[in-house]
């Protein structure tokens, strides 16, 4: 599954932590940082305005999120769509 994923070079892509129907998450390290990150991919987001709608409701809410018992929201980015 890792090796698929086009993050640039800010990410180093160590293993992966779970998988759903909508998303997948794997650890990584900050090349900047040294800081250990989860990584979180959504399927093609942008191909369904309900999912489209479901992720940035997701990011909003993250970025508002500041709690210990929280993963915090640092960086989000989007790939080219695979489809047409």
């Amino acid at each position: 599954v890792t090796s698929t994923w086009a993050v640039g070079s800010r990410y180093r892509l160590i293993k992966l932590l779970g998988q759903g129907g909508f998303s997948c998450v794997v650890l990584a390290e900050d090349t900047r940082t040294g800081d250990q990150v989860a990584l979180k991919r959504v399927g093609d987001v942008l191909n369904s305005l309900e999912n489209a709608k479901r992720v940035l409701r997701e990011v909003c809410i993250m970025r508002r999120l500041s709690h210990p018992g929280i993963i915090r929201l640092v960086d989000v980015f989007v790939q080219p769509a695979a489809t047409d």
